[in-house]
C-alpha cells in the first residue's frame, strides 16, 4: 500500500506540474474565440477540462492512500495499547487478590 502510494504521489505530481501547460490552451482559445465571434472547439476544451480533473482526482487518492498507510499503523499501536491495558489490569487484581 506504501508502494501504490508512493506511486500515486508521483504520477500526481506530474499531472499538476502538466495542468498549467493544460490551462494555457484552454484559456487562449475559449475567451478570444468568444470575443472574436469565432466557433469554440468544444472537444478539445473538454479534453482539456477532463485532463485537469484527473489531475485532481490522481491528487485526490494520493492523499487518500497517503493517509491510510499512516492511519493503519496507529491503529495497530491503539490496540495494543489496549491489550497492555488490559494485561495489567488482571495482574493488579492477582497482587490484590493474595
Amino acid at each position: 500500500m506504501l508502494l501504490l502510494g508512493f506511486i500515486l504521489m508521483l504520477i500526481s505530481t506530474a499531472a499538476t506540474l502538466v495542468s498549467p501547460y493544460l490551462m494555457e490552451p484552454l484559456m487562449n482559445n475559449v475567451p478570444i474565440n468568444y470575443q472574436n465571434n469565432k466557433l469554440i472547439d468544444v472537444h478539445l476544451d473538454k479534453l482539456y477540462l477532463s485532463a485537469l480533473l484527473a489531475a485532481w482526482n490522481l491528487g485526490w487518492a494520493r492523499t487518500y492512500i497517503l493517509a491510510m498507510v499512516t492511519l493503519i499503523p496507529l491503529l495497530f499501536i491503539a490496540l495494543m495499547i489496549h491489550v497492555v491495558q488490559a494485561r495489567l489490569e488482571r495482574g493488579f487484581k492477582k497482587i490484590y487478590r493474595i
